[in-house]
């Protein structure tokens, strides 16, 4: 089975009309596999032509798995978006619980999500990470991804000034 999220019409085939609108849907499956571990589909967020309008991206959200015994050891998301909206968040989010880091693991989720995106059509993502996340930085580049840019961002007092390194990988 699996999970459906609205989607401009005008950046993807399929399009029906929805209240006068066009729209259409990318789906993904309930679960990916890869070597070591599975990512499996928890929910799709902002699956409705009001959250589009909100400007949220339309997302899936995955827990990531070991193979065979199906142990959760953190979370990976996939933002659709190819604008603005997923300038400081990225297309592709991850977090591995402690006990799990060093394996490699988010690099193993990322290209599962990495492939789902291809699948659905988008041509570019941007992931983003903070200046001070090695870890992170090397998983980012380990998956293939050019250094971009450095984006300071923040509106609410307490996040002004704060900075995000943005990757990108052409697909």
């Amino acid at each position: 089975m699996g999970y459906a999220v609205w989607l401009p019409a005008a950046k993807h085939g399929g399009a029906k009309k929805a209240n006068g609108k066009r729209q259409a849907y990318a789906f993904a499956p309930e679960q990916l596999t890869g070597e070591r571990l599975h990512l499996q589909l928890c929910c799709a967020k902002n699956d409705s032509p009001a959250d589009i309008e909100r400007r949220r991206p339309p997302s899936f959200y995955f827990d990531i798995r070991l193979k065979p015994d199906g142990i959760r050891i953190g979370r990976c998301e996939l933002h659709l978006a190819e604008d603005a909206s997923v300038d400081i968040i990225g297309n592709i989010g991850y977090s591995i619980g402690r006990r799990h880091r060093g394996r490699h693991y988010a690099a193993e989720a990322a290209a599962l999500l990495i492939e789902l995106a291809r699948g659905l059509g988008m041509r570019r993502l941007l992931i983003t990470c903070g200046p001070d996340n090695q870890p992170s930085r090397r998983t980012i580049e380990r998956l293939g991804g050019s250094f971009l840019d450095e984006l300071t961002y923040g509106v609410l007092p307490r996040h002004r000034g704060r900075k995000k390194l943005r990757y990108v990988i052409d697909l």
